[in-house]
């Protein structure tokens, strides 16, 4: 039974000069797909010692820049890797002419093929025999997705960022997640502001994995305004659900 392997690229919400913003690679046998591409994420990729040559998927949850400003340049380094293997990359509707436009405007034609898949709602795509990507619409005030990743032997991993939390719709769709990555962008001491920019809190995304019994869940997308109290956020979820833990920049996660 091939092991799943997760790498943090970044984890963060944006904040000036990052160098943490939200990528996760997802290896299982020779599939690699990459969740989200926020600046630097090339670097990243390198940096914790994979080549950017070696990924077949690109999924984006949606059109803000802090999860998509690092795929041009990865496309970029991928073309100039010398690899000529097709890339396929899945996002909302947008996506497409999103790339189209920065090709033209920065005179690149990359050397492999692009297939480019727009999501129009909560849609089910199989990348091959044993992986099974389930899309999720979230709620983050514009068109966002969560991705679920289903492999053969129906271990699951689940990438749920950037939305107010929705345990019904999810516990609808999956049960038992072996790993939740889950928005918790906010502290329960700042739900005003969660409401506000359509965020979750670390009590939430704690609900969340508590309702859907996941087996682990990671808190994503943290403000750097918690940078020097992550143990206080930590501590917030594991109120709810102690299996929470701080996702972190080059942190690995096996799922066997």
């Amino acid at each position: 039974m091939n092991p799943i392997r997760a790498t943090i690229l970044g984890a963060s919400g944006p904040y000036p000069g990052s160098d943490d913003l939200p990528s996760v690679i997802v290896c299982y046998g020779r599939t690699r797909l990459l969740l989200d591409a926020g600046e630097g994420t090339q670097h990243r990729i390198h940096e914790a010692g994979f080549s950017v040559a070696s990924i077949r998927y690109i999924l984006i949850t949606h059109m803000h820049g802090d999860h998509i400003l690092g795929l041009i340049p990865l496309l970029q380094s991928r073309s100039l890797s010398g690899t000529e293997t097709q890339v396929t990359i899945i996002g909302p509707e947008g996506i497409r002419d999103y790339l189209l436009e920065n090709f033209k405007l920065l005179y690149f034609r990359p050397r492999f093929d692009v297939a480019v898949i727009e999501l129009k709602g909560d849609d089910e795509l199989r990348l091959s025999n044993d992986v099974v990507v389930q899309a999720i619409e979230l709620d983050h005030g514009i068109v966002t997705y969560g991705y679920i990743l289903c492999f053969g032997d129906r271990r699951t991993l689940a990438y749920i960022t950037d939305t107010r939390p929705l345990p019904r719709k999810l516990s609808s769709i999956i049960e038992e997640p072996d790993v939740l990555i889950h928005d918790a962008t906010l502290s329960s001491n700042d739900s005003d502001l969660a409401l506000e920019y359509k965020h979750s809190t670390a009590a939430e995304a704690a609900h969340v994995a508590k309702e859907v019994k996941a087996k682990t869940l990671l808190l994503f997308h943290v403000s750097q305004r918690y940078r020097h109290c992550y143990e206080d956020h930590l501590r917030e979820a594991r109120k709810i659900f102690k299996y929470s833990w701080i996702a972190r920049k080059f942190m690995r996660i096996m799922i066997k």
